[in-house]
């Protein structure tokens, strides 16, 4: 959508080479099947569904994903655990007909606490997403962002319904004020963020096309991508302590080992790694006039430039004394030889984060001035701020506040 040869011509490019490079199968058919108990109920992806477990593929590449809801075929499963096997049969690219065989054993509890604990907020997200997809195609955005709030409201109804009556499970003091454990904290926030999404959010600001082309990328985004396209980080750039940004090489003992997200505060490119910049929350308030800000959607990076950002920032990244009358379309971030120790440090977290989003789209760097008419794309991702259309009237702490209410109605 908006396509520009000057502006997008690299993210084209490099997505182009990565469609045609990537591993891909043909004429390909998927099956899913689970153990006595539970049963297969629902698909979400790009497919065609040939039976009640049997998708028609006519390929399949190594980016797509696909997601299998399942129910209880029986009031109460009574082994300790339920297998799910998936089989996909392929031709690859040389013409070899292959069959790849995937079982997974996962564990069945009748403690409630054991069943909420383990709940993975990202995941859940994922596949409200492509639930709410299929709705926005059955019944419009409006009752979609109605049906991402419910799910909200009856994750709260059904904890505090299987802590109050005999779910097997004290909840600590402080979870009892918040009504969530601890596994699904930010679950409220990320339904919220996920209404306000461009994908789903009202009003007739996001173009036809680039909705259309954000539905489609909704339903094949893997985990990692889709929690930080439904909440995003945003960087602080003009203030990076001086150790942030600084390729430090991973000792021998330590390459095997996978970087821990402390935090969110390390990234991995090749084998250095980098410390990010300080992360704030998606709010205006926490954008300063003298700063710049860098946000990643794991779909593209949008460096916010306020218009009193220092000189000597300004002079290093774009080689120019002042922005005052240049188009921001015009402005680019790009290493080159000579570059300056705050540039260089700032390419680098560029490069780091694009590293970790491999198996998405190309992620191109968009610099925003403060007040042109391209930052209201920006504060689209404010996500924490008040919007104007119906389900996105909530800043978050008024919408935390409103959920839990729903939630707890009854309870009391």
């Amino acid at each position: 959508p908006r396509f520009n040869a000057e502006r997008d011509g690299l993210s084209f490019s490099r997505d182009l080479e990565r469609s045609l490079t990537r591993e891909t199968g043909w004429e390909a058919v998927m099956r899913v099947r689970a153990s006595r108990g539970v049963r297969v109920t629902n698909f979400y992806g790009n497919f065609f569904l040939r039976g009640s477990d049997l998708l028609a593929l006519p390929n399949c590449d190594a980016d797509a994903t696909f997601a299998v809801e399942f129910s209880h075929e029986e009031k109460k499963v009574v082994q300790g655990a339920i297998t799910v096997q998936t089989a996909l049969l392929y031709t690859n690219s040389n013409g070899e007909r292959r069959i790849r065989v995937l079982t997974n054993c996962i564990p069945v509890s009748p403690n409630a606490s054991e069943v909420v604990e383990s709940g993975n907020q990202d995941a859940i997200c994922n596949l409200l997403a492509k639930k709410s997809v299929e709705n926005v195609l059955k019944n419009g955005l409006e009752d979609a962002r109605r049906k991402i709030q419910q799910q909200c409201v009856d994750t709260l109804r059904s904890y505090k319904s299987a802590t109050s009556y005999g779910g097997g499970y004290s909840m600590p003091q402080q979870q009892q004020k918040q009504g969530l454990p601890a596994s699904l904290n930010f679950f409220p926030l990320y339904t919220m963020a996920l209404q306000k999404n461009p994908t789903f959010r009202g009003g007739t600001d996001v173009p036809l096309d680039e909705r259309a082309a954000l539905l489609h990328m909704s339903l094949r985004m893997p985990i990692p991508i889709s929690k930080v396209f439904i909440y995003p980080k945003m960087y602080v750039m003009h203030s990076m302590t001086p150790d942030c940004g600084r390729l430090v090489a991973i000792p021998e003992n330590e390459k095997k080992n996978p970087i821990s997200e402390n935090e969110l505060k390390f990234a991995v490119l090749g084998d250095q790694r980098l410390k990010l910049p300080q992360l704030v929350n998606l709010s205006a308030n926490c954008l300063s006039s003298d700063g710049a800000y860098l946000l990643d959607n794991g779909k593209e990076l949008l460096l916010w430039v306020g218009r009193a950002l220092r000189a000597d920032i300004v002079q290093s990244l774009f080689g120019l004394p002042s922005l005052d009358g240049i188009d921001s379309g015009l402005l680019r971030v790009v290493p080159i030889q000579g570059d300056n120790d705050i540039k260089r440090r700032i390419c680098n977290v560029v490069a780091a984060i694009r590293e970790q989003r491999k198996g998405g789209p190309f992620q191109s760097l968009h610099v925003i001035k403060e007040g042109e008419p391209m930052e209201a794309r920006f504060r689209w991702y404010l996500v924490e701020d008040r919007a104007a259309f119906n389900g996105g009237s909530f800043a978050y702490q008024e919408y935390l506040n409103h959920v839990m209410q729903q939630g707890t109605r009854g309870y009391r």
